[in-house]
């Protein structure tokens, strides 16, 4: 199941998601970003985080399973997406 097929099913039942779904949809994204990291800034992950990374896993790892974060996981994996195609293009 894809990132993004794990993040519509989530969100279909906000209410009461799937909590292994849940916990494969957070540790994918992390491990994305831990790969993309090492691949292509393995000095300067600053250039490729988004912003205010830590507060917002922060915020996501104190209430798992929420609508809240949910969404900003989702961002946090669009984001991180749209710097890093920056970065490689700068490169």
């Amino acid at each position: 199941m894809s990132i993004e097929e794990m993040y519509d099913c989530l969100i279909e039942n906000a209410k009461n998601p799937d909590r292994t779904i849940y916990n494969r949809f957070r540790d994918e994204i992390r491990e994305h970003i831990k790969r993309t990291i090492i691949s292509d800034a393995p000095e300067d992950s600053g250039a490729l985080l988004p912003l205010n990374y830590r507060e917002r896993m922060d915020y996501i790892d104190a209430r798992p399973c929420r609508y809240h974060s949910i969404i900003q996981l989702k961002n946090i994996y669009d984001e991180f997406n749209k710097r890093s195609a920056s970065y490689r293009s700068r490169r």
